[in-house]
């Protein structure tokens, strides 16, 4: 996943989740930090069918925000995860060991749909450029989409969905 975001410090905001409209798990959220005390940094979270914690509120080392725009790009490849901010990978470790049934159903920008839709964590700010890859990118890959847009001829071939300017 990959996509430009602006936006101030504001505790779990949803910027990109997965879930299922008739359970609360599994679920697979970025959004900004759980507490105020990294409300400015991004924060993950993972979470098959049967609700097992994969990832917990890790956080990047990386302020993301800020005001400004920043690229992130979230490159899983089965569970080795690397994180990029502006094109540099985040120090933090987002690595887990896939396990479990994942029924997603939903794909929301800005917010999380599963038993209810969430009003109360729309994410207050912008994204453009927002697309979801089928393979995992490396980071020249990255670094392209990010100075190029996704108009590259390889995102082109791997892009399964694109979502431009939906705010």
């Amino acid at each position: 996943m990959a996509v430009w975001v602006r936006g101030s410090a504001q505790t779990a905001k949803y910027l990109f989740t997965h879930g299922n409209p008739t359970n609360t798990a599994p679920l697979f959220i970025i959004q900004t930090g759980q507490a105020a005390a990294n409300n400015a940094k991004l924060d993950v979270i993972i979470r098959n069918d049967g609700n097992t914690a994969l990832l917990n509120h890790v956080v990047s080392s990386n302020v993301v925000f800020n005001g400004d725009w920043h690229h992130i790009a979230w490159v899983d490849n089965g569970g080795s995860v690397r994180l990029y901010i502006d094109g540099v990978q985040d120090a933090a470790n987002f690595n887990y060991t896939p396990s479990g049934t994942f029924t997603f159903h939903n794909t929301v920008i800005g917010s999380l749909i599963r038993t209810t839709v969430s009003t109360g964590a729309i994410f207050n700010g912008q994204m453009d450029d927002i697309a979801v890859f089928e393979r995992a990118l490396t980071q020249a890959e990255v670094q392209q989409v990010m100075n190029s847009s996704i108009a590259t001829g390889y995102a082109k071939a791997c892009l399964m969905k694109r979502i431009t300017n939906p705010l």
